[in-house]
């Protein structure tokens, strides 16, 4: 004689859990407070991290409101960096990050950190973090950072 096919009693809680994990891991889209929905990489890809000691604070470039610097809406980066309200720029020297690891400083024409005068001189994309200097300071290509990760700043040596 045949025995019935009987419903094992684990199927229910593996398709109850399957379902969620399904739903956790869905698009990769968010809803802003009007309900439009943002995508997540466009977000995350105005986002740069300000850097003080052990201190970050990450800002939204976008949130910013954006001048004109030959015909390119840029932000000052004074402006980015005090919105963090870490440190007074005036009392520090800077580096920046890319999303590749590079540092301005790490390259043979870009040895000096940017002081706060030179930074007073600066601007970043807010669309695509890279950074842009006033052509008087005659900055080699080094120091225009692309993708921007982190401004860090540091203490006067």
């Amino acid at each position: 004689m045949m025995t019935p096919w009987k419903f094992p009693r684990f199927l229910p809680i593996l398709t109850f859990t399957a379902c969620g994990l399904l739903a956790a891991c869905g698009g990769s889209q968010s809803v802003q407070s009007d309900d439009s929905p943002v995508d997540s990489d466009v977000q995350r890809a105005s986002i740069v991290s300000l850097v003080y000691g052990t201190s970050s604070v990450p800002v939204d470039l976008t949130t910013f409101p954006t001048q004109d610097y030959k015909g390119t809406a840029v932000v000052p980066l004074t402006t980015v960096w005090s919105a963090g309200a870490l440190k007074d720029a005036s009392a520090l020297q800077f580096d920046f990050e890319g999303d590749d690891g590079f540092h301005p400083t790490s390259s043979p024409n870009c040895t000096s950190y940017i002081t706060s005068e030179q930074l007073s001189m600066g601007y970043i994309l807010p669309t695509t973090r890279s950074l842009v200097w006033d052509d008087s300071l005659g900055f080699p290509g080094c120091y225009s950072v692309s993708n921007v990760a982190k401004i860090i700043g540091l203490d006067l040596e």
